[in-house]
């Protein structure tokens, strides 16, 4: 009597582990007893692709450097015309002879304009490109005396037509290259008005999205 309850204990946990390994496996069958017609089977087979998300942004040349832009303004003595150029940092000089004739001298900026190369690439959807920077200190220009914008042609768009005014560009096209070269451009009309010193910021550009 215990040899066969035991064997039908048996006999039950084997039938149930076959029928739960047939519940987890997708195989099916089909049959006709009369040995004709039409039998069928089906089995199916989940599939899966697996794409990364990517956004690759570049401002300047490649690689993990900063670069930087550097404008340098020129002081011009009335009427003898001496300048002092900014574009030679580390030469000094004292008590040289100028001969001024008493009005103020002015402040101009040779060189206002540098460029950068711009590229992103997104497979991604809503992703857009926005900028910030740190105000320059007090007394010299301001982010917004800096303007920016791409080249005819170029399909790189700035975040914002200053850099104190930076905005979001639209929603980048997934698997489209954006390039351009942006232009910056420093106002320096008010540039007599800027105190001496060194005006430093570091522009920071992200490219985000969903």
């Amino acid at each position: 009597m215990k040899l066969r309850s035991s064997l039908s204990l048996v006999s039950a946990a084997v039938l149930a582990a076959t029928l739960c390994g047939a519940a987890r496996a997708d195989s099916t069958y089909g049959y006709n007893t009369a040995g004709t017609g039409t039998v069928t089977a089906t089995a199916h087979l989940g599939i899966s692709v697996v794409v990364p998300k990517v956004v690759v942004l570049r401002v300047g040349t490649a690689g993990a450097a900063v670069d930087s832009l550097t404008y340098a303004a020129r002081v011009t003595i009335p009427a003898a015309a001496a300048t002092i150029d900014g574009a030679t940092p580390g030469t000094a000089a004292n008590s040289t002879a100028v001969t001024w004739d008493g009005t103020a001298p002015t402040l101009t900026v040779p060189t206002n304009t540098a460029t950068a190369a711009a590229f992103a690439w997104t497979n991604g959807s809503a992703v857009a490109v926005n900028c910030s920077a740190t105000a320059f200190a007090a007394g010299g220009p301001t982010l917004a005396n800096i303007t920016a914008a791409k080249g005819s042609g170029d399909t790189f768009v700035h975040p914002g037509g200053n850099l104190g005014a930076c905005t979001s560009t639209a929603s980048l096209t997934a698997g489209t290259l954006y390039t351009a070269t942006w232009t910056y451009t420093l106002d320096a009309t008010s540039a007599s008005t800027w105190a001496a010193g060194a005006y430093s910021t570091t522009v920071t550009y992200t490219a985000t999205g969903t």
